[in-house]
This record gives C-alpha cells, sequence and structure tokens, in this order.
C-alpha cells in the first residue's frame, strides 16, 4: 500500500513440509538481523483462526537465538525455488533461479545444514 507498506516484504516458502510457522522481522532501517525485533509464533492468521481460536507471537530478546533466526531467515532470503513473493495486487508470484544460476531451496539446504551438523556431533 503506496505510504503505508512500501517497506513490507512477504514470502512464503512452499515445499516438501508444510509448516505453519511465522517469523516477524522488523529491522527499523537496520541491515543487522540481530538488531531488529524478531518474532516468532506457529500462528496461522487467516479469518476464520483469528475467530475461533487464539494465535500467539512471542518476542525473541536472547541474542543467540536471535542469531540463529537470523540464519534460517538468510536462507529464505536467498531462495530461489520454494519462495513465493506476495506483490502489491495481493497476488503471489514464485521466485525462479535465473539462467545459468544454482537452485537454492530452503527445506534442501536445512536439511543439508542439519545432516552436515549432525555428522560433526
Amino acid at each position: 500500500m503506496k505510504d503505508l507498506s512500501e517497506n513490507i516484504k512477504v514470502i512464503s516458502v512452499i515445499g516438501r513440509f508444510l509448516e505453519h510457522s511465522r517469523i516477524f522481522y522488523f529491522a527499523a532501517g537496520s541491515e543487522v538481523f540481530t538488531e531488529g525485533e524478531i518474532f516468532i509464533g506457529s500462528a496461522d492468521w487467516m479469518h476464520r483462526n483469528l475467530h475461533n481460536r487464539v494465535e500467539l507471537i512471542t518476542p525473541i530478546r536472547d541474542l543467540k537465538l536471535k542469531e540463529k533466526i537470523s540464519e534460517f531467515i538468510d536462507v529464505m532470503l536467498n531462495d530461489n525455488r520454494q519462495v513465493w513473493i506476495l506483490n502489491e495486487d495481493g497476488t503471489y508470484s514464485q521466485k525462479v533461479p535465473e539462467e545459468n544460476e544454482e537452485e537454492r531451496a530452503t527445506h534442501a539446504t536445512l536439511m543439508s545444514k542439519t545432516v552436515n551438523r549432525e555428522r560433526t556431533v
């Protein structure tokens, strides 16, 4: 919306896992994720859910947790395969890799990171 939401970016990651997790990040002009406000929740903020049940989010204040969530945000923002971007008119457009660009899919990236982490333990 003009003069209201030009700086708001909404993405949905659709893929192998159906998740309803939400991350809300308010940068307040900062380029550094950990300097902004981060909230998480399982809220599925559809009209029917807001009127038929309680949906909650919670702030993340611990710096280590903010750093970890920032890693997830970075993976999602660099995704060029599973991300759908909310357009101004309310429709979504799927992000696709550029020609000769390697695919970066959120779920594959996170699964790979998990496997690699477990191998080093």
